[in-house]
């Protein structure tokens, strides 16, 4: 199964995001409201011994650090604003999600896990294009955005943009 560790976004996050997401128009393909999350690090296909592992770090490291806030700043794209293929929401530069992700991808590569090494970038995924576009058009949904992380996520993902988590933990 393929997993990744992410955190998940509050209900009223995700309903200010929808609203905000039948305003906007173009090719898009929105991704469900109820999978919107930040990923933290993709392990990718994960056998089932791995699994236990992946739990196990979950736990330890979920213990290890303590709720925080995160606040939305700015609509960014992939592979550059200028011609993306990916929408993105990101977020305030937060040294409490900076330490829970290099924990994180310390204890996993620790443990002989492997994942995705990228630099991690806080955001949330909001669309994808079937073709190149422009970022610049896409106004931030209006007001403030942030929310209380309170939990990592073990996730799966079912394919077609949906996910499943496989464990919560609550942090601190």
């Amino acid at each position: 199964m393929r997993l990744f560790f992410a955190l998940d976004l509050p209900g009223a996050v995700k309903a200010r995001l929808e609203a905000w997401q039948r305003t906007q128009g173009g090719i898009w393909r929105w991704a469900p409201l109820e999978s919107l999350h930040l990923t933290l690090a993709f392990l990718g296909e994960t056998g089932e011994t791995q699994v236990l592992a992946a739990r196990r770090i979950g736990a330890v490291v979920a213990a290890r650090h303590g709720p925080f806030a995160l606040r939305a700043k700015g609509l960014g794209g992939f592979p550059r604003d200028e011609a993306a293929r990916v929408l993105w929401l990101g977020c305030e530069p937060s040294a409490h999600v900076e330490a829970l992700s290099t924990d994180l991808r310390r204890e996993l590569a620790s443990a002989d896990l492997s994942f995705d090494a990228k630099p991690f970038k806080a955001h949330v995924t909001l669309a994808r294009s079937p073709r190149t576009q422009l970022t610049a058009p896409f106004g931030l949904p209006t007001g403030e955005l942030g929310w209380e992380v309170r939990a990592l996520a073990l996730m799966r993902s079912e394919g077609g943009g949906r996910y499943a988590a496989v464990a919560y933990w609550l942090l601190g």
